[in-house]
C-alpha cells in the first residue's frame, strides 16, 4: 500500500512539475509563453523568459504592445521571423 502511494505522488509531482514544459509547445507555432522580464522602450524590444526552455528570447515589438505589457506579466507572444529578427505580433497576457 505504501509503495502505490508513493509511486502515485511521484507521478501527479511530476505532471505537475512538467506542465509549464508544454506551455510553448501548446501555443502553437511561432508563438512562446513565459514571463516578460525586460521592456526597452528605446530599442522597441521585449525580453520573455520561454516557459519550455527557460531561455531568455527577445522580440522586436511596436511600442503601443510594448506599453501594454509589464515586466513579470505571465505572456503568450506571437510573432513573425524577419530575416534574424523576431517580431511580436500579438502579447497576450
Amino acid at each position: 500500500m505504501k509503495k502505490v502511494t508513493i509511486t502515485a505522488l511521484a507521478m501527479v509531482l511530476g505532471f505537475t512539475l512538467s506542465t509549464p514544459a508544454f506551455a510553448c509547445k501548446g501555443a502553437g507555432e511561432n508563438a512562446h509563453m513565459g514571463v516578460i522580464t525586460a521592456i526597452n522602450l528605446k530599442d522597441k524590444t521585449v525580453t520573455l523568459k520561454d516557459a519550455e526552455t527557460g531561455q531568455s528570447i527577445t522580440f522586436k515589438a511596436a511600442e503601443t504592445l510594448l506599453k501594454s505589457v509589464k515586466a513579470s506579466d505571465r505572456a503568450m507572444i506571437s510573432y513573425k521571423t524577419e530575416g534574424k529578427d523576431l517580431i511580436a505580433e500579438k502579447i497576450k497576457v
